[in-house]
Parts: structure tokens; C-alpha cells; sequence
């Protein structure tokens, strides 16, 4: 018995000891791994739709239902994780605790699943200061919100970007240590702010604007007082483009106008036809401050209608980190016998930096100050080169375009040197405008300017030349128009 026990005692520790030494099985090959969904790095697009049908989308909202804005542009909202409580969202600009209160949530879904997309329709942009937005609960239950940011510079060619509004010390619309505020002027009956200070500065933005366009430009916009409780020495308005420092957008200081040599307290500085572009900044105010370190605050507009409806933002000049810029290319100059090559397109980004701009609701003696900005070169020098305007009449069942007027007359636009026309609107649908120049043989060429949003002509706008038939015409005919 006691044999056959210790033979049982034996076998068992064999098969013990079998165990501890077997090597886990390796799980076969090509078996899918899962990722779970809060693991995924959250991806955002925003793309503005020119040419789009919104009955391919399921969601769908009219900005302008809530706004009563006119027509605007089409945005498409997209994301790579299912997006719960998604809402389009207002927000507000000052309240305790938080830069960017939410004051209102509309379009509002349960969820927005994966590749679905979310088309904003008649979206408009209300001032330099977040106003609208995106809301959601993502998969981690965390709750995000992220600032619709439209922008036309050369850094943002896609035109609207989403922003993730997380960091309250990246825009500070409170107090600073200047208590350096602005306030619109309504100039109403009675003393009003200007009655309580000692000496005031002024600056038209007008001259500002013309100074950065090379163009004239009409008075209009608000007027905004500046002030502070400190003395700022070397006072001045600035003018500032942006640009993108890893994943942070900065702001890179350019001009600057309207220099003092100090703006003291019971002093205010007032900027008159102040008007902005877009929901990005693109000026402010810059001085030293009593240390002797130069400060710069960014001038936001909000239209909301609650707060203030303009804010001085204060931001780091970080410019001296940006890479160098690459030289620029040398241009050769074309062969004498070059045929013309015109071209014409939409521009999405800012006109700083042409020497040749024309605002082209000055030719229509209105100033809206909407429309696309176009821009035209050439490979050859153009002499006497203009914007033209003209009518049109009947000549044998023919349609023909007589020349009236011309504009923004350039004694010679040099190769590859760019014209742009801003505040660009079509008037019907007959060419009513186009350019105008001599070319290299001393020969008068008429241009139009066609729009057309067609699948066959992606690129919108054309330049389509025409004669000049105007002789043509029996005088009484044309005198009698």
C-alpha cells in the first residue's frame, strides 16, 4: 500500500513539475488587435465647401436661421471617433472664472458618429473675438470645446480652423497690470469719457490701412478711446500678421503707427475708422513699459453682444523663433519672343506685402467691404495697366463691351509682379469689368473677368479677351444709351 502511495506522491510532482516548465502557446498569427476607443487620438477636420450638395449630409444647420446673417459659406465638420452631445455653440467673452463661457447650444445631436460629417450652412464670422464653436463630450467623457477661427492669411491657405479653447492664459480678456483699457465711442450728448481727460491723441485708421494697400480707402468704422492708469512710454498702434510655432499660432509684429512719445494716465489715445477683418487680429498697440521691456496687446472686436465689444489682449512676441526665411528665388527674365501668358485667382490670403491692390467697390462708389479678393500677373511687363469698366450693346445680333472707365492705373506691372483687385463682387451675369493694358508691341488689350462656379471650371474665375468694336457703333446708337 505504502508502495503504491508513494508512486502516486512521485507521479504528481512529475506532473507539477511538467507544468512549471511548459511554455505558453504564442497566439496565431494575423489575429486583429482592438484598440479601445479612448485610446484613439482625437482628429478634428473643418474644410470650407465651395462647390457642395448638402443633400448628401445628414446633419445639416443654417447659421444664418439663428443669426439672420445673409449668405455666407458652407463648412464641413468631421471627426475619426464618435462625438457625444455635439452642439454648435455661442460663446461669451468675460464672466468669472472662465475666458470663454458658453451662452447658447444649438444643432444639437445626441451623437455625431464617425465620418458622418456636420454642415454648417450661411456661416459668418462676428468680429476678431471667439464667438461660435464646436461642443462635444468625447470617448474619455471629457467635455471639449473648440473656437471656429476663420483666417485668409498666406499661413492658413484652408481658411477655417478649429482651435481648442483649454488654456485661459493663452487670451486673457481681464484686467492687466496697466489697467490699459479701450472703449467704443458712441460720442452721445453730454460730457461722455472724452469730458474727464486732460489731452487726447488721435489716429485715423484710414491712413493706416492706406499705408499697408498702397490704395485709397473711405473713412468709416468706429472710433476707439485708449487708456491707462501708468505712464507707456513710446506708445504706438502696431500692425501684426501670424504664423504657426509648432502647434501654437503666434502673432509676429510688423509696422507700426501713430508713434508717441509717451501716453500717460488722465491721457486717452483714440483711434478713429477703426474697422477689423475676420475673427483673427491684425493690430494692436505696442509700448515700453517701466522696466524697460516692450510690451504688445492685440486688439479683438467681439459682436456677440454681451461684454465689452472690444478687448486689448496682451501676447508674447515670439517672431525671434520662427526658422529663418529662405532667399528668394531668382527670377530670369522671359525670351523676347515670348507669348503673353496671363493668369487670375482667388486669394485666400492677406494683401500685405503687393505693392499693387485696387478696392473695387470704389469703382461702384460703394464700399461694403465684401467680395473675393483676385490676383492677376503676367510672364511680360504690362504698360499702363488698369482695372476696367465698361457697358455693353448690340452690334448684327452681336454682343460687344464698350469701354468706360479705368482704374487703379499702374504706369507698368513688371513680370510676375501680382495686381490684386480686393472687395471683388460679380454684377449679373454679363461681364460688366475686366483689365486693360499695352503689351510689348504697343497694342491696346481688353480683358473681361468671368466668373463661374461650374464643375468645368474649378478654378472660378477667368479672363476672357475681347475687342474693342466700339467704333462700330453708329454714334446715335451709343449717345443714346
Amino acid at each position: 500500500m505504502k508502495k503504491f502511495l508513494s508512486l502516486a506522491v512521485i507521479l504528481s510532482l512529475i506532473l507539477v513539475l511538467a507544468a512549471c516548465g511548459a511554455t505558453p502557446q504564442d497566439p496565431p498569427e494575423n489575429e486583429p488587435t482592438t484598440v479601445p476607443a479612448e485610446e484613439i487620438p482625437l482628429e478634428l477636420s473643418i474644410e470650407w465647401l465651395e462647390d457642395y450638395d448638402i443633400v448628401d449630409f445628414t446633419y445639416v444647420f443654417n447659421y444664418s436661421e439663428y443669426l439672420a446673417e445673409p449668405p455666407g459659406d458652407t463648412l464641413l465638420i468631421r471627426a475619426n471617433q464618435p462625438l457625444r452631445d455635439f452642439a454648435l455653440v455661442f460663446f461669451a467673452n468675460e464672466a468669472e472664472g472662465t475666458p470663454f463661457p458658453v451662452i447658447n447650444r444649438i444643432g444639437e445631436l445626441d451623437e455625431l458618429p464617425v465620418g458622418e460629417g456636420f454642415v454648417i450652412t450661411n456661416y459668418h464670422s462676428s468680429g476678431t473675438v471667439f464667438a461660435s464653436g464646436i461642443a462635444f463630450v468625447d470617448t474619455t467623457g471629457g467635455q471639449r470645446y473648440f473656437a471656429i477661427v476663420q483666417d485668409q492669411s498666406d499661413e492658413f491657405p484652408e481658411r477655417y480652423r478649429l482651435i481648442e479653447l483649454t488654456a485661459p492664459d493663452w487670451i486673457n480678456t481681464h484686467e492687466n497690470e496697466f489697467n490699459l483699457t479701450v472703449e467704443l465711442l458712441e460720442y452721445e450728448e453730454g460730457p461722455g469719457p472724452l469730458g474727464d481727460l486732460d489731452f487726447m491723441h488721435m489716429l485715423n485708421y484710414t491712413d493706416v490701412m492706406e499705408a499697408r494697400d498702397g490704395t485709397a480707402h473711405e473713412d468709416f468704422g468706429d472710433s476707439l478711446l485708449i487708456t491707462t492708469e501708468v505712464p507707456l512710454r513710446d506708445f504706438a498702434v502696431l500692425l501684426f500678421s501670424n504664423d504657426v510655432l509648432g502647434d501654437d499660432l503666434i502673432f509676429v509684429p510688423m509696422e507700426t503707427f501713430g508713434e508717441i512719445d509717451e501716453l500717460a494716465p488722465g491721457e486717452g489715445f483714440i483711434i478713429q475708422n477703426y474697422r477689423a477683418h475676420g475673427t483673427m487680429p491684425w493690430s494692436g498697440v505696442t509700448f515700453m513699459d517701466e522696466e524697460g521691456v516692450q510690451r504688445y496687446f492685440a486688439l479683438w472686436q467681439t459682436q456677440s453682444g454681451l461684454g465689452k465689444p472690444y478687448y486689448l489682449v496682451e501676447f508674447e512676441n515670439r517672431a525671434g523663433e520662427l526658422p529663418p526665411e529662405q532667399p528668394a528665388e531668382e527670377t530670369t527674365a522671359p525670351p523676347a519672343n515670348a507669348a503673353l501668358a496671363l493668369t487670375i485667382e482667388r486669394l485666400q490670403g492677406s494683401t500685405a506685402g503687393f505693392t499693387h491692390v485696387f478696392d473695387y467697390s470704389l469703382g461702384y462708389g460703394v464700399s461694403d467691404g465684401t467680395g473675393d479678393a483676385l490676383l492677376i500677373q503676367a510672364n511680360l511687363p504690362l504698360r499702363n495697366f488698369g482695372v476696367l469698366f465698361f457697358e455693353n450693346d448690340m452690334l448684327d445680333d452681336e454682343v460687344i463691351f464698350i469701354p468706360s472707365d479705368i482704374f487703379g492705373l499702374v504706369e507698368e506691372l513688371a513680370a510676375n509682379e501680382g495686381f490684386v483687385i480686393t472687395n471683388y463682387l460679380n454684377r449679373g451675369t454679363m461681364i460688366a469689368s475686366g483689365i486693360t493694358f499695352l503689351d510689348a508691341e504697343g497694342a491696346q488689350r481688353l480683358f473681361g473677368i468671368v466668373q463661374d462656379q461650374s464643375d468645368e471650371f474649378p478654378e472660378q474665375y477667368r479672363l476672357i479677351e475681347f475687342e474693342n468694336r466700339t467704333g462700330e457703333v453708329p454714334a446715335v446708337w451709343h449717345f443714346a444709351r
